[in-house]
């Protein structure tokens, strides 16, 4: 269940990710269109009157493919290609990965709630399969609050939380 809302929240992302890439694009080529033809309108106004023309902006002077453009323009989209790669690889990597103890007591919890026998409970307290889709908040800027995030706070909250789930986990071993 919680994977199609993955793909959903992932679909919905990249939908608005090329939106948007969309629309910075339309928006600079509209507006660059406007400066020229205000310039051109300017040059023939210019010129119906016999006054001289206004001088050439920079942009207008420059030749527009010189060898340092192409060394430029290479140079960007390789290290756009690096950089995405590098992304991806790091999304790849956090979306699989070992179910915790903490995962694996609540769902044989929820088994036991839910009327599961002894040996499904015991087969999903051993389940080591990896988990698939994104943490949870843990893949902002490399802060994982497994552990113990990037900050000392952080880590005195995870071990705080870390100190009840085992006591927790204890409580129900030795209710049963």
């Amino acid at each position: 269940m919680r994977g199609s809302g993955d793909a959903v929240f992932v679909v919905i992302m990249m939908v608005m990710l090329i939106a948007s890439v969309a629309a910075i694009l339309i928006v600079g080529l509209t507006l660059r269109y406007r400066r020229r033809e205000l310039q051109h309108k300017e040059r023939l106004a210019a010129m119906e009157k016999g006054a001289p023309l206004p001088a050439l902006t920079d942009f207008e002077q420059r030749a527009p493919w010189t060898p340092r453009m192409y060394l430029l323009r290479g140079l960007m989209w390789l290290f756009g290609g690096i950089g995405l790669t590098l992304f991806l690889l790091a999304v790849s990597s956090a979306t699989h990965r070992p179910r915790s103890a903490s995962d694996r007591a609540f769902a044989a919890q929820r088994m036991k709630d839910f009327g599961g026998s002894e040996e499904q409970i015991r087969q999903v307290q051993n389940d080591n399969s990896p988990r698939e889709g994104m943490p949870p908040c843990r893949f902002c800027a490399g802060v994982d609050a497994d552990r113990g995030g990037a900050f000392p706070g952080h880590r005195a909250a995870a071990s705080q939380q870390g100190q009840r789930e085992e006591i927790a986990i204890g409580r129900d071993r030795t209710a049963s």
